[in-house]
């Protein structure tokens, strides 16, 4: 089994996604992605990832519940739920292809656009909704919809510490509902499953190196590395 080469590509994508989600609250699946597309279609590689967002939610959102801010949290909480259930139908439904070709050059742009402009926006409270909904109907289809929530939620709250964690809670909500999505969909297989439960022990690493380095690398420094990174996988997600 260890000596399949997949096994070492999705431990690879694991690893980095992961370390990444727990430094900054979000990215692992835009990070593993690249990864896991070399072996799996997309809504596999959701399927995949689906049992890990459960375990990282339920440790770090219970780990940084004091930091979460309650208000901004509950006015997104319903348009977000809404959307990641619109979310999950449409990965059913829409050829993978095209949504991996999409995700690209989403990621592409947004990384190019954060390393350009760094102001934080004042949204509107119906529009902060709306984007809200379609931050979940993102992350339904990609399992990460970070690139919107995290500009929504900037601009409500300033702190980082209560910004990362506000994040954690807010993807919570689709962590704990993609899990039985992808089992009743049939994406989650006996098969990826398994190999899921092989990697586990890299995921965990993952958070615990993840949870060091937060204390000790800067947040700035770390960004940059991370839309780098991003930038190179939207280029490879589009050439696939």
């Amino acid at each position: 089994m260890f000596s399949h080469p997949e096994i070492w590509i999705l431990a690879a994508g694991i690893f980095l996604g992961y370390f990444a989600q727990t430094i900054v609250g979000f990215a692992a699946a835009l990070i593993s992605f690249p990864f896991l597309l070399r072996v799996y279609t997309l809504p596999e590689a959701t399927a995949f990832l689906a049992f890990y967002y459960v375990i990282f939610s339920a440790v770090l959102v219970y780990k940084n519940r004091k930091d979460v801010d309650i208000k901004v949290f509950k006015d997104l909480a319903l348009p977000a739920f809404l959307g990641y259930i619109i979310g999950f139908v449409i990965l059913t439904t829409v050829n993978p292809v095209w949504l991996e070709r999409g995700l690209g050059i989403f990621v592409i742009c947004y990384s190019a656009y954060e390393f350009k402009f760094k102001k934080v926006f004042n949204i509107p409270k119906i529009l902060f909704n709306v984007f809200g909904f379609f931050g979940g109907i993102f992350g339904g289809i990609f399992s990460s919809g970070g690139s919107f929530f995290v500009p929504l939620i900037a601009s409500r709250i300033k702190n980082a510490i209560n910004i990362r964690a506000t994040l954690l809670a807010v993807f919570a909500i689709a962590n704990f509902s993609r899990f039985p999505f992808v089992i009743v969909s049939g994406d989650l297989t006996k098969a990826i499953f398994t190999k899921s439960l092989i990697i586990l022990p890299v995921f965990l690493l993952a958070i615990i190196c993840g949870q060091k380095a937060y204390n000790y690398i800067s947040e700035k420094v770390l960004k940059n590395l991370i839309l780098v990174f991003l930038f190179i996988s939207g280029v490879f997600l589009v050439l696939k």
